[in-house]
């Protein structure tokens, strides 16, 4: 899809973007490998968050950091990727 395109093409910057911020309870989440999930759960302090992913059909524990794009996170940092996501959750 377009959405996964822009965060494929811009997956470090936005990778190094969102460290330091604050995951959501109901944020999406995606990975090239991994696909799409939902945070289910933010554990504090810890490195990891409780996330819905659709491909496994289960939750699981995942780093919070590295590894999932956190797409809100993106959208503020995108405008391009933020009209995407306007487009595709209204």
């Amino acid at each position: 899809s377009g959405i996964e395109s822009l965060l494929q093409e811009n997956r470090e910057a936005l990778l190094m973007k969102q460290l330091g911020q604050i995951h959501f309870v109901d944020d999406h989440i995606w990975n090239q490998n991994a696909g799409w999930g939902v945070v289910k759960r933010v554990n504090g302090s810890s490195q990891d968050m409780d996330a819905y992913l659709h491909l496994r059909g289960e939750i699981r524990s995942v780093r919070k950091n590295g590894f999932y794009i956190n797409l809100r996170l993106a959208a503020d940092k995108m405008p391009e990727l933020k009209r995407w996501v306007v487009q595709a959750f209204t």
